[in-house]
C-alpha cells in the first residue's frame, strides 16, 4: 500500500520501556512531560505517537490507569491532532494476557504488537486460538494494530497465521526493526521478503537504532514506507522533535508530503 511519493506517516517514539533520564536528560515519563513532547513532535511533523507509560516509580507500565492519565494529558495538549498508539511490550514483565488484558482495559485507537511475543500462543496462560479471538475483537472494534516484526521471516509467518484465521483480513500494518540485535536485518531484506508474499494490502513502517536511524530512514522514506523516530531507538539529538523535523526533511527532500493524524485515520479505517 505504501508507494513512493505518497505522503509519509512519521511516528514518535519518545522514551521506550527501559531507558530513563541517566539516558538522557529530556526522556519523557510522566504524563505532564509525554503532553509537552507530544506537542512538539506534533509541530515537527509527527502524525502518530508511540506510547509507553510508567508506573509510580518511572518502571514500564501496562496499566490502564497508567495509560489514561498520559493520554488525557496528551489529549489536553495535541486534541485529536496525532493518532496515540499504545504498546504490548512485555519487557520480560507481562504475560500474553496481561498484555492483551491491557489493550482490552484501556481501549486505545491503536496499539502495537510484537508477532513473536503473541504467537505462539501458550505463554502466559493464552491459546493461539485465544490470541486469534483477541485480535478479531479489536479489529471488529476498529482498532488499528501494527505488527511489530523483527525477522523477515515473520512475514511468511505472519501470512500464514492470517490464512489459519488467527489474524484478522483487512489492511495489514508493519513495523519492520532495523538492525536489532541479535536479529540484525537491513530493510533490503524486509522490503524483498515484503515482496516475496505477493501481498500487497498492507502498510509498512521501519525504526532503526542510534547512528543508523538517520540513514534508514532516508532509505524508507526514498522507498515509499513510514518512519518511526524517537528516543526509544535515538537518543542522540537534543530532544525528540529534532528527530521527527530531520524526518521531515528527508521526506520533503524526497517529494513526500506529511501525512496528518486525519489522513491516516481514514487511510487505516476498516
Amino acid at each position: 500500500m505504501n508507494r513512493r511519493g505518497a505522503k509519509v506517516l512519521i511516528a514518535a517514539a519518545p522514551n521506550g520501556a527501559h531507558k530513563t533520564r541517566a539516558d538522557h536528560p529530556c526522556l519523557p515519563l510522566t504524563p505532564a512531560q509525554l503532553a509537552r513532547d507530544a506537542e512538539q513532535c506534533l509541530r515537527a511533523g509527527a502524525a502518530m505517537l508511540h506510547l509507553h507509560v510508567r508506573d509510580e516509580n518511572a518502571r514500564h507500565s501496562l496499566h490502564p490507569r497508567h495509560y489514561a492519565r498520559a493520554i488525557a494529558a496528551i489529549r489536553d495538549a495535541v486534541g485529536d491532532a496525532m493518532l496515540i498508539q499504545t504498546t504490548t511490550e512485555s519487557a520480560g514483565k507481562f504475560s500474553l494476557r496481561e498484555q492483551m488484558d491491557s489493550v482490552t482495559a484501556t481501549g486505545p485507537e491503536a496499539f502495537s504488537l510484537a508477532l513473536r511475543e503473541f504467537f505462539p500462543g501458550g505463554e502466559g496462560g493464552a491459546s493461539e486460538e485465544e490470541v486469534g479471538k483477541f485480535l478479531s475483537e479489536q479489529h471488529a472494534r476498529g482498532v488499528w494494530m501494527q505488527f511489530i516484526l523483527y525477522r523477515p521471516t515473520e512475514l511468511e509467518n505472519f501470512f500464514a497465521l492470517r490464512d489459519r484465521g488467527l489474524i484478522p483480513g483487512g489492511v495489514h500494518s508493519f513495523l519492520f526493526v532495523i538492525n536489532r540485535q541479535p536479529d540484525p536485518a537491513e530493510l533490503p531484506d524486509f522490503r524483498r521478503a515484503l515482496n516475496a508474499t505477493g501481498e500487497t494490502n498492507h502498510r509498512w513502517m521501519a525504526c532503526a537504532f542510534n547512528d543508523a536511524e538517520h540513514p534508514t530512514a532516508k532509505q524508507v522514506i526514498t522507498a515509499g514506507g513510514d518512519m518511526r523516530v524517537g528516543f526509544e531507538n535515538n537518543h542522540q539529538a537534543p530532544d525528540n522533535a529534532a528527530l521527527v523535523a530531520q524526518a521531515a526533511a528527508l521526506a520533503a527532500r524526497a517529494g513526500r508530503p506529511l501525512l496528518d493524524a486525519a489522513e491516516l485515520r481514514r487511510a487505516i479505517a476498516p
